[in-house]
């Protein structure tokens, strides 16, 4: 299979601050009008991210007719296979800065030699109003290293591509499972149309919602930082005012750092052994 991998020249970053997060058919048009492209554009992509604390999108758009375009950035992935991921792992080229967080791109921008990691740190905590964990600091030749391995690796790395042409798709997916939430009051749904890759499937063993009007954009925030953090949502019991979720990983980082993100109140944090996962027990109250 050949792959195609796009530089930054090839690549339009652009960020957009938002008062609540878009759903739906909303987003898709959101990403064309913010970058400046016409729906009729089939081959252009996009690759985006929302984030919460700062309530920004950050959007690549590219234009590719190539079935496998792989984005420069994302070939830093590989970086973990020998290291543990943080909440916000920093990346510095000689050509751009990517920013991953818990192994997932969710930032690039291309940038000159002369400017600084301070600069660029700065630069990103008050944008995104985030803090940096870890920088690391790349020569040419290491990114040569990671860009010939990422390649020759192409179909390992596949989801990749696919996060960038579909996310798009699995946004309406999601607010279609919000809109599940009114009618039903027990139902199992496995999300595996679109998916980005197999980490971040949410399976929802059980749901049970009252007749009453859900906090819209509440629950909707609450889904999307769930599949931020790659978590398997078991149980949402909506009772009045609150929720119970009962949420499920293999790391126990991810399911503190999304309650400590949430500000949620712990109920119960378990490992089951047999199938080595942790399960967290939360309250979720809604304003």
């Amino acid at each position: 299979m050949q792959t195609t991998l796009l530089g930054l020249n090839k690549i339009n970053t652009t960020t957009v601050q938002v008062n609540e997060p878009i759903l739906g058919s909303s987003l898709i048009e959101f990403l064309f009008t913010s970058t400046n492209h016409s729906k009729s554009d089939w081959d252009v992509q996009f690759l985006y991210h929302y984030f919460e604390t700062s309530k920004n999108y950050f959007i690549a758009s590219f234009k590719s007719k190539e079935k496998h375009a792989i984005l420069m950035p994302q070939v830093l992935k590989l970086y973990y296979k020998n290291a543990q991921a943080s909440s916000y792992d920093l990346f510095i080229t000689s050509g751009f800065f990517a920013l991953y967080s818990f192994e997932k791109l969710v930032c690039f921008k291309a940038v000159q030699k002369s400017v600084t990691k301070e600069e660029i740190i700065r630069y990103l905590e008050h944008t995104y109003c985030i803090k940096i964990g870890h920088t690391v600091l790349l020569s040419d030749e290491e990114l040569t290293a990671f860009k010939n391995e990422y390649l020759n690796s192409a179909t390992t790395f596949v989801h990749e591509r696919e996060y960038s042409r579909f996310k798009t798709i699995k946004a309406t997916v999601i607010y279609g499972i919000y809109l599940i939430f009114l009618v039903v009051s027990t139902l199992v749904i496995w999300n595996s149309t679109h998916t980005i890759s197999s980490k971040t499937v949410a399976t929802v063993k059980k749901i049970v919602v009252p007749t009453k009007r859900l906090q819209t954009q509440s629950i909707v925030a609450l889904m999307q930082a769930i599949n931020h953090y790659k978590l398997q949502l078991q149980l949402f019991e909506m009772n009045r005012a609150h929720a119970n979720i009962k949420l499920a990983h293999n790391n126990k980082a991810h399911l503190m750092q999304f309650l400590e993100d949430q500000q949620l109140k712990i109920k119960s944090l378990n490992y089951q052994k047999e199938s080595q996962i942790y399960e967290l027990t939360a309250m979720v109250v809604f304003d």
